[in-house]
């Protein structure tokens, strides 16, 4: 169910991590066999994050994006705020077109569409494409040079705002889920254990993004082992926090960046079965901090606060 959702605001770098994105509708890879490990019977399952799609994939999903950003811009004493909220929401078939190079993450996909509008500032909502349009998503280096097409189309600035708030738009690189959030270690139910941080770290500062040392925090828990629509799904439970952004590389020369703060919630249901992909994904990202511009006409200090809510299902 990964191949939807995943996208935040200034301070986007933590989401890198998990940057495959919500919604993977291949079949699963991940061996989450149960084992008897005592005497007891405790059962210990494996857990395995990456889930790869293969060509011809299929599933019909539901995923809603909210995004909701306050920022506060100061020059010259002057001051000026800004706040807006944006919902998407997209239904219907999806199908893997085409795999990036390893072989195992969608770099094409197609939603055959049953719903797909937006909303902004809760106005009314706008229909981005009729039931039986087909949203043909190719993904690339940058956002800049995915391309996006409606029955053939390219997408509308509506459009693509929308899809790069329900899925990601670029390749995947970097370190992967379970590098930074899995363990080799097979977990009870109620276990838990650390992210690793080094991994986090080394990725980060790959993407030209300095942090503090320690910066970046958390944890993954194995919640329970229940059924959803009928299937035994692993519950899964994700903390992450990266405090102590020193630096962006996409911000201009000479900026700099104060307390900024990525804080990260993600929730899914991985079936024990490991022909299935992921049923539910919840992700909850807030970004906090402030960036210094400095500018002709003196610096430009911009603080930012933001919350995106991201929910991906795999329909039964």
């Amino acid at each position: 169910m990964r191949t939807w959702v995943l996208c935040c605001a200034a301070f986007v770098a933590f989401a890198a991590c998990r940057r495959t994105p919500l919604v993977t509708i291949a079949p699963a890879t991940t061996t989450a066999a149960a084992t008897t490990v005592t005497a007891a019977a405790v059962k210990t399952y494996a857990i395995r994050l990456k889930r790869p799609s293969h060509v011809g994939d299929t599933a019909r999903i539901a995923v809603d994006a909210e995004h909701d950003e306050h920022t506060t811009a100061r020059v010259a004493g002057t001051s000026k705020e800004k706040q807006k909220k944006t919902v998407a929401h997209i239904e219907g078939t999806s199908k893997v077109m085409a795999l990036q190079a390893d072989g195992a993450t969608p770099l094409r996909d197609e939603v055959t569409v049953g719903e797909f509008w937006s909303m902004v500032d809760g106005g009314a909502k706008t229909t981005l494409a009729s039931p039986g349009a087909r949203v043909d998503v190719l993904r690339a280096a940058t956002k800049r040079d995915a391309r996006v097409t409606v029955d053939g189309r390219a997408a509308s600035q509506k459009v693509l705002d929308a899809i790069a708030d329900l899925t990601t738009l670029t390749l995947r690189k970097g370190a992967t889920d379970d590098e930074v959030f899995g363990t080799s270690v097979p977990q009870p139910v109620g276990g838990e254990w650390p992210i690793n941080a080094e991994a986090a770290a080394r990725d980060f500062r790959a993407r030209d993004i300095a942090l503090a040392p320690g910066g970046v925090t958390g944890s993954t828990k194995l919640v329970a082992v229940r059924a959803v629509h009928g299937v035994d799904c692993l519950e899964i439970d994700n903390h992450a926090t990266l405090a102590g952004i020193d630096s962006l590389g996409d911000l201009p020369p000479g900026s700099t960046v104060k307390n900024g703060r990525i804080d990260v919630h993600l929730h899914e249901m991985l079936p024990i079965d490991e022909t299935k992909g992921a049923i539910e994904q919840e992700m909850d990202i807030t970004v906090t901090g402030a960036f210094v511009v400095p500018k002709a006409a003196g610096p430009v200090e911009v603080e930012v606060e933001s919350v995106d809510r991201k929910r991906a299902t795999v329909l039964p």
